[in-house]
């Protein structure tokens, strides 16, 4: 009788255990297919459209609720977007290049970040320094940057005039383009500024400005605040590099092998023609 109890159990357990295995297999199978189904929304979001309504979103100052891969478009390119805030600015009246000193740079750096009236203030500043000959070649396009964009403040300051101030924003050549958003330093031109296309480039890359056609004046050289340059018929600097060349060159030449051999050549031949003179 125990023996007929024993089996019976043994038999029930089997049993349960068969029956549990079937239910592991059905979570296993239940599992691995809600992973591929995930697997496949998320392949499949990776295709999409463009979002709808995106104008509503942009007035309502709001994101996108889908993945950044289907926005890479305007309005809602970040790269895109990336430019400083400078058409709210007024036009200005006076159409000149300010020329100003290291102490009114500075001045009109705190000015520009401490006032506010609603629109951003952005300055354009051109370092140079009147012996560089570079500096003379990029003033002639530098002063038809107050008519191209009359919104933007163009300022013209003396490198050499403070070197504290050159120090504090790396300003270690001439000339140097910086432009500056309520008195802050944004961005460097790295482009040569030898070309109206180059400013224009630059300008258009970091603000919102576009370029604005205003016909040309009879007095061009008004448009510029007395910037003075040195010029001169004759390069003292270059003649004396010359001949600091010259001279290490027949130095260092006369020093070495071959230019003793030369000269043992010339003494030889001299020595030689003296004594068939004889």
């Amino acid at each position: 009788m125990f023996n007929v109890l024993l089996i019976t159990h043994l038999l029930s357990c089997v049993a349960r255990i068969t029956k549990g295995g079937d239910v592991l297999r059905q979570d296993n199978t239940t599992n691995s297919e809600s992973s591929m189904s995930s697997r496949r929304i998320m392949t499949t979001n990776m295709i999409c459209e463009y979002p709808k309504d995106a104008f509503q979103v942009l007035i309502s100052r709001q994101c996108p609720a889908t993945h950044p891969f289907c926005v890479i478009d305007v309005p809602f390119d970040i790269l895109l977007n990336q430019k400083y805030r400078c058409a709210t600015a007024p036009r200005r009246t006076d159409l000149v290049v300010h020329l100003m000193n290291s102490s009114q740079l500075l001045a009109q750096i705190n000015s520009d970040g401490e006032l506010y009236g609603g629109h951003s203030n952005c300055m354009l500043t051109a370092f140079y320094s009147p012996d560089c000959a570079f500096s003379i070649r990029m003033v002639s396009y530098l002063y038809q940057l107050p008519r191209m964009y009359p919104r933007l403040r163009i300022v013209a300051t003396d490198a050499r005039d403070h070197s504290k101030l050159n120090s504090r924003y790396g300003i270690i050549g001439t000339p140097t383009i910086l432009l500056w958003v309520d008195g802050s330093v944004v961005s460097r031109m790295d482009e040569a500024p030898f070309s109206l296309n180059a400013f224009r480039n630059y300008i258009e890359k970091w603000t919102d400005l576009e370029l604005e056609y205003i016909p040309a004046m009879e007095n061009d050289g008004g448009l510029i605040e007395n910037i003075q340059f040195h010029k001169s018929s004759f390069d003292w600097y270059l003649c004396v590099s010359w001949c600091s060349f010259v001279l290490s060159t027949a130095y260092f030449f006369m020093n070495s092998k071959y230019g003793l051999a030369f000269l043992g050549t010339l003494r030889t031949n001299y020595i030689q023609v003296n004594e068939v003179q004889r």
